[in-house]
């Protein structure tokens, strides 16, 4: 097991979670993972964001709520949604994102364990929204920005808004 790495806190609902980044290796495997389920939709999700006025510039400053959303591209991307990911794989990558090794928590001011599937069970049963917004932190701490992290997963953002 990997010890390295600056510990990160995220805290939900009075609970304190400790994420420790993923080992490099890990870490190269699990990113592989995602964009190997991530990008096929990505693509049609940022193009159904499409604001054509202004520059590429101005468009990075737009915010999401503020584009014109392209309501036959967000079809496809959910179709590619549907295409390529099931439950099946959705679980098994949860279950790797908060793997137990790198993941404790303090349940209201309690020593700190690890995160087991039985915690996970109880913490979030009912409130996957909770359970999903761990995953975002915990891909955060081992990819930084998170939006960067999408960036490298779909290619040039810009280039792909370029090519429709």
């Amino acid at each position: 097991m990997f010890d390295g790495g600056k510990v990160t806190e995220f805290e939900q609902n009075g609970n304190v979670f400790y994420i420790r980044p993923l080992d490099p290796f890990t870490s190269l495997k699990l990113l592989g993972d995602l964009q190997k389920l991530v990008s096929p939709i990505i693509g049609n999700v940022f193009s159904a964001m499409g604001n054509k006025s202004g520059s590429e510039e101005e468009q990075e400053k737009i915010s999401v709520m503020d584009k014109n959303i392209d309501v036959g591209a967000v079809e496809k991307a959910f179709a590619a949604l549907a295409e390529h990911v099931d439950g099946q794989k959705l679980e098994s990558m949860a279950m790797r994102i908060l793997d137990k090794n790198y993941v404790s928590i303090s349940i209201d001011g309690a020593d700190t364990t690890r995160l087991d599937k039985p915690q996970i069970n109880e913490l979030f049963t009912g409130n996957v929204s909770d359970m999903l917004m761990l995953i975002v932190e915990v891909l955060k701490a081992n990819y930084g920005d998170f939006t960067k992290l999408f960036n490298a997963l779909s290619g040039n953002v810009a280039a792909l808004k370029r090519a429709k």
